[in-house]
């Protein structure tokens, strides 16, 4: 781990999920496409949510100044 934070790269590996998705049946897509709704949703709930706080916050630190 030393030698690869003086030398600033990773090895990363990289793949391609678009050559798996093409032999999938349509049943597991929709499965796929749905999670990654679903999860998309939470995602963009969690920002609101997050930002709604960090305005709270500010809010109550410019009341008390």
């Amino acid at each position: 781990m030393n030698d690869m934070s003086i030398n600033g790269s990773c090895n990363v590996e990289t793949y391609d999920y678009r050559s798996d998705f093409k032999f999938l049946t349509s049943k597991e897509k929709r499965e796929i496409l749905k999670n990654a709704k679903y999860l998309l949703k939470l995602q963009k709930e969690n920002n609101a949510f997050f930002a709604d706080t960090t305005i709270s916050q500010n809010e109550s630190k410019k009341k008390l100044a």
